[in-house]
């Protein structure tokens, strides 16, 4: 700095305006009197915007000469060229400075010996981003090969990227935190530990380009060029040592490349970001960031609790899946939200596998975690539809006592094997407890689902759970009787059973009131029939006889899930009503679900359940062939199947909708059965 050169007074704001290639003597005195003024302020601004990278490079110049030239080891001269850049945007992969302080600080650095230099390169490497300097590569693998360290994945990274066998892709910046991290679990496959490094026989020479010309001219002068260069050893150039990294690389990129693409999709929403999710490679899905499992466990931090279980209304998680609200979800909806929530960790009770029942948008479910790759024990279904068919006899004075559900818990305890079969079944009675009538409108549902064979010993069986506190009421009587009816048993069967059947002799049937004293037996035993009627009191061979009886109904219910699983046809009562045309595709009239709806709608139901969308021109075809008015079979099909099957059957909109889900599983398969003209 030539110290007889005009300084003025003062800076004008024009003189903060300086080129990016400066000196000291072509400056004005206005800019001299901007530039001594900063560096006697220490080199900083208030807002390092306002300073021209003039400026910063005049400061830069100095600072070079002393470490080039002048040989300065003084590590504080590196810190300060380490803050200029920072402070002054100097990072910025555009700004044209970069380049120059970084080689700077890679020669400063290794000037002053391999542990110091081993402390600032990774910063230095920070800097680089995704335009890693050769040279300063070279350097770092030098360092690490002389100080006997092996190669970490995150220089590893970079030598890959400077290889000219690596894919250019956009999935690299795109989709960046992923791909480190797939690199560097694939890294530590093939290299654990990291890649012990070793050098050429050459050593590899480099020469410095100082950013000031003066410097050149200088070394040049005074016969120092070799100041501007230093030898190490040649890592990098023992090629076959990193041959693995680009395949590593190119790896990744393949993999990651159906990620990146669902990240830059402009779909948004859930579906979008489950989509881009299940793109990741295996290893990289991680359960805890899964989309729907993130929403979930915000609805679940503000859900009530029954029973230690956080419930919540089914149309929450339907919206979560982006399923536009209405009325009811169907079961094939129900059980996409229970697969979904089963893959990310949870469990949904009411489970519709267990239970095929259409719920109501505000129905509230129980939600719980569920372990690694479990799945409920198998009679744990058929315990499920037990208590269901136990909650809507017990609730049939319109309230569940503690007391009925120790009797149902004491029955299928022996069928529980674990805590966590409890957990299914408590979960269950959680939603029921808050909603007794869930059970009873589920009652046409597993009715038609159990097999005709067993029937009348399910039926039975749900008689001795009546009549486990030694009576029957008349609300269980008129429950009951709804059961036989959906059952189709016979009209007598359930008097038969408690007037014939020795196993209910014990049992009080109270009339309802005002009909006969409280706790005579309706109907009366037989004459002959030995009765002895002891106190109410359940000893133990009764007990052991309920729990005997409840094992054979479980039974019988596990063997309804097994029938519905294989979509096997399920036995067919005999009847003499002709087939229609339906049957001839598979869908017979006579078939124990539709027996009862009335016989006159059956055959042009028979129709309709071959297709899921009827044109309404073809639906009022098929109730003119049946000599039917359309709005009558309208009608009486919702109304038998809102009672029967748990939901309306028929929407009519431009269309009619038919929703197969309620269908038995062997009717579902008729979706793919083209409808043809009624005409």
């Amino acid at each position: 700095m030539n110290t007889e050169l005009k300084v003025s007074r003062r800076a004008d704001p024009s003189a903060l305006e300086l080129s990016e290639h400066p000196s000291y003597e072509q400056l004005t005195p206005g800019q001299r009197r901007a530039y001594l003024e900063w560096i006697a302020a220490g080199r900083d601004d208030a807002d390092p915007a306002d300073r021209a990278l003039g400026y910063v490079l005049l400061a830069f110049y100095g600072l070079e000469r002393r470490i080039l030239i002048d040989g300065d080891p003084d590590p504080a001269i590196l810190d300060e060229v380490m803050r200029l850049m920072h402070r002054y945007g100097v990072t910025d992969a555009s700004c044209p400075l970069r380049s120059y302080f970084l080689q700077l600080l890679h020669v400063g650095g290794w000037r002053l010996g391999a542990p110091f230099y081993r402390s600032i390169w990774p910063d230095l490497l920070q800097v680089d981003g995704d335009r890693p300097d050769a040279d300063g590569m070279r350097m770092v693998l030098a360092n690490l090969y002389e100080l006997g360290e092996p190669l970490h994945w995150t220089v590893a990274y970079r030598v890959a990227l400077i290889d000219e066998n690596s894919r250019r892709s956009t999935v690299t910046s795109r989709v960046r935190e992923q791909f480190w991290e797939l690199f560097h679990q694939r890294f530590e496959e093939q290299h654990p530990g990291g890649i012990v490094l070793q050098a050429a026989k050459q050593e590899a020479v480099m020469a410095c380009q100082p950013a000031n010309p003066a410097v050149l001219q200088l070394a040049i002068q005074q016969r120092r060029l070799s100041q501007l260069e230093w030898r190490f050893p040649n890592v990098l150039g023992l090629r076959r040592q990193f041959k693995k990294l680009p395949e590593i690389w190119n790896s990744c990129v393949q993999d990651l490349s159906g990620f990146s693409r669902a990240r830059g999709s402009k779909k948004q929403g859930i579906t979008a970001a489950v989509a881009a999710w299940k793109a990741l490679p295996g290893a990289l899905q991680d359960l805890d960031e899964h989309p729907v499992r993130l929403a979930m466990n915000e609805l679940l931090a503000e859900a009530p609790t029954e029973n230690s279980f956080p419930v919540v209304p089914v149309g929450d998680i339907a919206a979560i899946h982006e399923i536009p609200m209405r009325d009811k979800l169907t079961v094939g909806q129900l059980s996409k939200l229970g697969e979904s929530l089963a893959a990310v960790g949870w469990f949904m009770t009411p489970n519709p596998a267990f239970v095929s029942v259409a719920l109501s948008w505000d129905q509230e479910v129980a939600i719980y975690p569920r372990g690694h790759w479990e799945v409920p024990e198998p009679q744990i279904p058929a315990v499920v539809r037990l208590l269901f068919l136990a909650t809507a006899l017990a609730a049939a004075d319109g309230v569940v006592t503690d007391r009925e559900v120790e009797l149902f818990e004491s029955h299928v305890g022996h069928e529980l094997r674990s805590e966590r079969d409890w957990k299914h079944l408590r979960a269950t009675q959680a939603v029921l407890r808050r909603d007794y009538n869930l059970a009873v409108r589920a009652l046409p549902q597993i009715a038609r689902s159990i097999p005709l064979r067993s029937r009348s010993h399910v039926f039975r069986g749900l008689v001795h759970t009546a009549a486990t506190d030694g009576e029957i009421g008349p609300d269980e009587i008129k429950v009951l009787r709804r059961i036989q009816k959906l059952l189709t048993l016979p009209e007598g069967t359930l008097d038969e059973l408690l007037g014939k059947d020795k196993a209910f002799s014990e049992v009080v049937v109270v009339p309802p009131s005002g009909i006969a004293d409280a706790g005579e037996a309706i109907p009366p035993r037989q004459a002959g029939s030995n009765q002895v009627v002891p106190g109410l009191k359940l000893d133990r061979d009764r007990l052991e006889a309920l729990k005997k009886e409840t094992h054979e109904v479980i039974t019988m219910l596990a063997e309804v899930m097994s029938e519905e699983e294989s979509s096997a046809a399920m036995v067919e009562e005999k009847s003499a009503i002709p087939h229609s045309p339906a049957a001839q595709a598979g869908v017979r009239v006579d078939e124990g679900w539709m027996l009862t709806l009335d016989r006159r709608y059956r055959g042009a139901l028979g129709e309709l359940v071959r297709q899921e969308e009827v044109p309404c021109e073809v639906f009022e075809r098929i109730a003119s062939k049946h000599l039917l008015m359309p709005d009558d079979l309208l009608s009486a099909v919702n109304s038998w199947s809102d009672e029967c099957l748990g939901d309306f059957l028929l929407e009519r909109s431009d269309v009619v909708r038919v929703y197969l889900d309620l269908l038995p599983p062997h009717l579902r398969i008729s979706r793919s059965i083209p409808l043809q003209s009624a005409a």
